[in-house]
Parts: C-alpha cells; sequence; structure tokens
C-alpha cells in the first residue's frame, strides 16, 4: 500500500487545534517583524518596502491558477495520487512562475518604476515564487490532514523571518537586505514542508506531460482569489504611482494593524464553516445555530475594535510606531471601521461558500475590486492614503450590503436585538472614555473593557455558555 495511504489522519478538532495554534503564532511573529522594520525604516522605506511585497502579491493569483485548491480536493478524495498529482502541479507551476517573472517585470517598466524598485519588486518576486511552490507541499499536507506538519513549517519560516530581520537592523542594513530576509523566510518555510511531506509519503514523482485537469478544476478558486488580491492591494500600488511612497508607508502602518485582527475572525470561520458546510442539508436547525452564533461573535468582537479604536488611534499609533508616523491617525481611524464590517463579510462569504453558492460570492468580490479601484483612482488624487482608507471602508459596506439579504433569507439570524444590544455597550464605553477624558492607552483599554464586558453580561448578548457552544463545535465536526 502507498505511503500516503498509511497515513492516519488526524481528527478535525485536533486540527482546528494546531492549525489555530500555528496561525496565532505566525500572526504574532509576523507583526513583530512589521513593527521593527516600520520603525526602522520609517515611512519612506517601509512605503517602498510594502509597494514591492503588495505589486507581486497582485500576480500570485495568476501564477497558481487555484492549482493549489484543486490539488487539495483531489488528493482528499484519493490519497494515492499524492505524489504524481504534486509532481504535476510543480511542473505547471514552473512553467507558470517562470512567465510570471517575465509579465511582473515588463509591467514595472510600463508603470515606469525606476532601477531601484524594479531591484525591489525583482527580490520580492522570487520570495513570491518560493511562497507559491511551497502553498503546493502545503495543499498536499492538507489534504493528508496532518497540520502539525503546516503548522511547525509555517512558525520556523516565520521565526526564521523575524531573527534574520532583528540581525539586519542591528547591522545597520537596508531595504533590499530586509526583502532578502522576507525571500530565506519564504524559503525556510518551503524547505522545511517539502522535508516533512516527503518523509512521510516519500520521493515526489513527475509524469511525463502535463495534468491539465488541475487547472480546469482550479480556475474558479483562482477568479475569487484575483478579485480578493486585487481588492486588498491594489491601492498600495496606486499610491505608489499617484502620490509616493511616504504615503504609502503611512497607508500601510494604518492598514497592518487592522488585518492583524483578521486572525480573530479567520479563527472562528475556520471553526464554524465545516460544520455548516456539512450539516446544512441534514441539520438545518445546528447549521444556522452556528451560524447566529457567528453573527453575534462577529459584532461582539469587531464593534469594540472599531469605537474603542477610533478614541485610542493615537495612542495606539505613538506606542507602536512612533511619532514619525503621527500622519497615520487619522487613516487608522477610518480603516478600524473596516473591522466589524469584514467580521461579517468573512463569516457570510464562507457560510454561502459552503452551501454551494461560491459563484454569488465571487460576484461580489468582483463587484468590490472593481468599485475599490474607481473610489481610490477619484480619492487618492483629493485626500491621498486617507482616501485609500475612506475606499477601502466604503467597499467593504458596499460588500456587506450585497450579502446581507442572501444571508439574512437562508439562515435567519435574530440580528436586531444583537445589533442594536451591541451597539448600545459600544457607545456607552467610548462616551465613558471621553466623559473620564482618559488619555492614557492602557487605562482607556482597561476601562473600554472592563464597561463593555459587564453591559454585555448585563443585557445578555454574551453569557458563560457561550465557551461550551464553541468547545462542542469541534465534537460536531468528528459526527
Amino acid at each position: 500500500m502507498p505511503e500516503e495511504q498509511l497515513i492516519k489522519p488526524h481528527s478535525p478538532k485536533i486540527n482546528t487545534i494546531i492549525l489555530f495554534g500555528a496561525q496565532a503564532a505566525a500572526s504574532f511573529l509576523s507583526f513583530v517583524a512589521i513593527f521593527c522594520l516600520t520603525r526602522y525604516l520609517g515611512p519612506e522605506r517601509f512605503g517602498l518596502y510594502a509597494t514591492a511585497l503588495a505589486f507581486v502579491a497582485l500576480f500570485l493569483p495568476i501564477a497558481d491558477l487555484g492549482i493549489d485548491l484543486a490539488l487539495t480536493r483531489l488528493v482528499a478524495k484519493d490519497r494515492s495520487r499524492l505524489k504524481t498529482l504534486l509532481g504535476s502541479a510543480l511542473k505547471l507551476k514552473a512553467v507558470l512562475l517562470a512567465l510570471i517573472v517575465i509579465i511582473i517585470y515588463l509591467v514595472a517598466l510600463i508603470l515606469k518604476y525606476d532601477l531601484h524598485e524594479r531591484g525591489l519588486i525583482l527580490i520580492a518576486t522570487f520570495g513570491m515564487l518560493s511562497l507559491s511552490i511551497t502553498n503546493s507541499f502545503i495543499a498536499s499536507i492538507r489534504a493528508l490532514q496532518r497540520m502539525e506538519m503546516e503548522a511547525v513549517s509555517l512558525i520556523l519560516g516565520r521565526l526564521s523571518f523575524v531573527i534574520l530581520v532583528l540581525i539586519m537592523i542591528f547591522l545597520g542594513a537596508g531595504l533590499t537586505e530586509m526583502l532578502i530576509c522576507q525571500l530565506l523566510g519564504n524559503l525556510i518555510f518551503g524547505v522545511v514542508a517539502f522535508v516533512l511531506l516527503t518523509r512521510k509519503v516519500g520521493p515526489l514523482e513527475f509524469p511525463s506531460g502535463f495534468e491539465f485537469g488541475l487547472i480546469r478544476e482550479g480556475l474558479p478558486f483562482c477568479l475569487s482569489a484575483l478579485f480578493v488580491v486585487v481588492y486588498f492591494k491594489i491601492d498600495t500600488v496606486m499610491l505608489s504611482r499617484m502620490v509616493g511612497d511616504s504615503a504609502v508607508g503611512y497607508y500601510n502602518a494604518a492598514y497592518n494593524l487592522v488585518f492583524a485582527l483578521m486572525i480573530i475572525s479567520n479563527s472562528m470561520v475556520a471553526v464554524a464553516f465545516p460544520v455548516i458546510a456539512s450539516r446544512y442539508r441534514s441539520d438545518f436547525a445546528g447549521a444556522q445555530n452556528v451560524f447566529k452564533q457567528g453573527f453575534r461573535y462577529s459584532l461582539v468582537l469587531g464593534l469594540p475594535f472599531a469605537c474603542g479604536g477610533t478614541y485610542l488611534a493615537a495612542g495606539l499609533i505613538s506606542l507602536i510606531y512612533g511619532q514619525n508616523y503621527f500622519p497615520s491617525v487619522l487613516a487608522l481611524k477610518i480603516i478600524i471601521w473596516t473591522v466589524p464590517i469584514i467580521f461579517l463579510t468573512n463569516l457570510f462569504g464562507n457560510s454561502l461558500g459552503g452551501i454551494g453558492l461560491q459563484k454569488r460570492v465571487a460576484i461580489v468580490a468582483g463587484i468590490n475590486a472593481i468599485i475599490n479601484i474607481l473610489l481610490n483612482f477619484w480619492l487618492i488624487p483629493r485626500y491621498s492614503f486617507n482616501g485609500s482608507a475612506v475606499a477601502t471602508v466604503v467597499t467593504e459596506l458596499l460588500g456587506l450590503a450585497i450579502m446581507t439579504p442572501m444571508v439574512l433569507k437562508i439562515f435567519k439570524p435574530d440580528w436586531v436585538s444583537v445589533t442594536l444590544l451591541t451597539v448600545v455597550s459600544n457607545v456607552v464605553a467610548v462616551a465613558l472614555l471621553y466623559i473620564l477624558k482618559v488619555e492614557n492607552l492602557f487605562y482607556g483599554v482597561a476601562i473600554y473593557f472592563i464597561v463593555y464586558i459587564l453591559l454585555l453580561l448585563m443585557f445578555r448578548v454574551v453569557g458563560l455558555g457561550d465557551l461550551a457552544f464553541w468547545r462542542r463545535l469541534g465534537e460536531v465536526r468528528e459526527v
């Protein structure tokens, strides 16, 4: 029997715990690296760093063409094909990535990036190539349902990146060296994943010809991924061309703080999604209950970041980035309102996808991408990076407005009372900060947290039984 057939998968509950822990650790390490880079490089050089990575990220879905998601699905159905399918995926990617390098360089020339900027983009491109290959190893690992291999690889890759960044800062290195650190971190991530995988399944097999079925299977996923990447990264590239690198630095300082919080929403969705997908037809009441809980906690956890973050934005920027990034304060006050919106749209999109409505989600993603580009074209010349922040919030609101009627019709959550009581709790908490004129960041967070939790308990928006509910979801997934 092939080695991959003998590998016993972990239970969904164990895999969820492992992956959540790894992603939380990796997110923390990434935040440490970005914190150090932002302070060390300053707004202009950090803007160049962010531009190079964002520019290259726009091409990653084209380099992958959804191959990795197709690989996971096909291997999960027939694990005996893992080595040949992975070998075929790597062959396809080798051709795609060679073409992408040429395309990226030509587009950089067309957009009139100078020689230094093109050099940085080229280094970032090789980092993207490494990550694309690594994603195929990770796709295979997920198909085997042995998430500890992904966890170890991810953490070692991110830890290596942080250590290399700290060494470069100590040595007084420049921007080029920092991007090389990113490349090396991705390489270590990939090498560890490759070693762990091949130790389990043996050497890979590279069949003659190409398995174009991987592309046919993955193309629908590629389209959605492309829309999402364009939506999240195009503003950085547009700012770099329309305003300058300092504007990119100020914008990304605020942007990175906000989107670091996505680990919270992603973790909830990772637990809720399989239950909704598997139980929607056989146990609609159970799936509906999980969605209702997800909706409630998306609001409860997302809204205080927006309300409290708006009041405490100046203290946050000063503490994390220093006074050099004070222009980022207004951008943070604006863009932080995407947190509760994106918590909801993340749940809505995954829930709709889980019940077979992926095409609707892809259409919403496409509309968001187009509207975001148009808004940035209009707002950036007038308001610089603050205009990009407004464009992001407006686009997220549009996506929420489109998806809300869909999910209300299907899942029928009790959204009115939950929304009203959560809003009231946040308004009271932030009003207290204004009345007390709290300026200290730590006091502000402590007061807000205590008042908010007490109000939620008093209004019975949350209860002590909620933790038990989320714990039981892991057991539901194994049924």
